[in-house]
């Protein structure tokens, strides 16, 4: 079976033995050509992940590994989720779309080692609606749940801006979409699905939970904070969601304008919030005790990236306490205010602006 790489992203994992890398073992690799784009792909798992792989120039006629070759059709696609059975490799066919493209490359890496798409999970009905109408009869079996019974999320929880999900109109026969965000924001989270800039912090969490747990046996674990966890290469350290940095995840990166300040202790009124122009801003926004936090959303000045999702021109808040998925983000023009409230004491606000014509504005309050 040929997996085409526009409907495929990852939210649960194969767990039947039969389809795990030993992690013994390096997986081999086989290339010739786009060899940047794919040393850089590969130098991504290896530093966030227990995996780890060798490059061969010889092509692969017995035994496992993965062997990349250039297709040219419609899509760039994998032959199987999963290590293959029978000491037979697994092969990724590229074409222009993802040859230069470091994360797509990486996703379909992620499908030969495992991941499965997002919209599938189990839980997946608790937060899109799939709209069968809209989609081609013979494509259907695409959005079937996945059985708990040879597949695992390992208690991570969905998120729309992960390269998990596709977009909106993944297998659409009409124009219309398919896969709809439901329940709260579901106007902003139906712009973020389908996004690959970046692969998600959940993605490199699941090859740790099912390949790397046993790479620091018998070494202390560190305090990882909000949702991050122990660096199976550096055990003593904790590997971080996005933007937190750090030991143990308790740090931002430092703010390019040094008269922008980062954490605010907020109180039961709002504070305004506005920057302009190119910067590059993050901020601890923090209620008191065990308050939360309102934001209201005013006018915006960015570009209308979609999706849109975490990149450059863009305004993100990590509202949710599991601070590892994608925050709601913002692109765009915005004139009407629209309001949010936190599920605990903490966002993390993120603006990375790269124009000298962007313009965000905000406000932040603690709420009962």
């Amino acid at each position: 079976m040929l997996l085409k790489y526009f409907i495929q992203s990852y939210g649960a994992i194969l767990t039947d033995p039969k389809y795990k890398w030993p992690i013994n073992e390096k997986i081999v690799v086989n290339y010739y050509h786009y060899s940047w784009y794919l040393d850089k792909a590969i130098q991504y798992f290896e530093e966030n992940t227990c995996l780890k792989f060798q490059r061969s120039y010889h092509y692969i006629l017995y035994g496992h590994g993965i062997h990349i070759t250039y297709s040219y059709s419609d899509g760039c696609y994998v032959d199987h989720y999963g290590r293959k059975e029978n000491n037979v490799a697994n092969r990724i066919f590229l074409n222009a779309h993802c040859a230069y493209d470091v994360t797509k490359i990486q996703a379909l890496i992620l499908q030969v080692l495992g991941l499965l798409p997002e919209q599938n999970r189990i839980d997946r009905d608790q937060y899109v609606h799939i709209d069968k109408d809209n989609a081609f009869p013979d494509r259907l079996s695409y959005f079937n749940v996945n059985s708990n019974l040879n597949t695992s999320t390992y208690g991570t929880i969905y998120d729309y801006g992960s390269s998990m999900q596709d977009g909106g109109h993944a297998y659409s026969k009409n124009g219309h979409e398919v896969i709809k965000a439901i329940n709260n924001h579901s106007k902003y989270y139906q712009k973020m699905m389908g996004q690959k800039y970046m692969i998600g912090f959940y993605e490199y969490k699941l090859l740790n939970l099912h390949y790397c747990n046993h790479s620091c046996a018998g070494k202390s674990k560190p305090e990882c904070w909000w949702s991050g966890y122990q660096n199976p290469n550096q055990c003593g350290k904790c590997l971080c969601p996005f933007p937190l940095r750090g030991d143990i995840c308790r740090d931002l990166p430092p703010n390019k304008n040094i008269y922008l300040q980062q954490h605010y202790i907020l109180y039961f009124s709002y504070e305004m919030f506005e920057v302009r122009s190119a910067h590059y801003v993050y901020w601890f926004l923090e209620a008191p005790g065990n308050y939360r936090v309102m934001i209201s959303v005013g006018y915006l000045s960015l570009y209308n990236y979609s999706p849109c999702a975490t990149k450059t021109d863009m305004l993100e808040f990590k509202y949710k306490k599991d601070k590892g998925v994608m925050g709601l983000c913002f692109c765009g023009y915005n004139y009407e205010a629209y309001e949010f409230e936190s599920e605990d004491r903490l966002v993390i606000g993120i603006y990375r602006g790269d124009y000298f014509g962007n313009y965000i504005q905000f406000w932040a309050k603690a709420i009962k």
